[in-house]
């Protein structure tokens, strides 16, 4: 009786471990973008330029608008900002 118990014990454990990775969703990039919210962030822009500060707000088609903003070209800090709005142009 205690073998088949184990073996019940040992088929629900893996089971059970395993479970968590089939049901989590997978995340989409909008998920990632709504978990950093508020967040620190780096936005780097095709140009080269970066900006680092805390991320406030995004719509739909990825513009941005950041807070406590720090501008650098080429690694250097070039401008400090309260307030900056990234806008995509496709």
């Amino acid at each position: 009786m205690t073998g088949r118990n184990d073996r019940f014990r040992h088929i629900w454990n893996m089971a059970t471990e395993t479970l968590p990775m089939m049901t989590t969703k997978k995340k989409t990039p909008s998920d990632f973008l709504k978990s950093v919210l508020g967040r620190p962030v780096d936005v780097k822009l095709n140009n080269g330029v970066e900006y680092k500060g805390v991320l406030a707000c995004l719509d739909g088609f990825m513009n941005i608008a950041m807070e406590q903003t720090q501008e650098y070209q080429n690694g250097q800090l070039k401008a400090h900002a309260l307030h900056l709005g990234v806008q995509v142009i496709s």
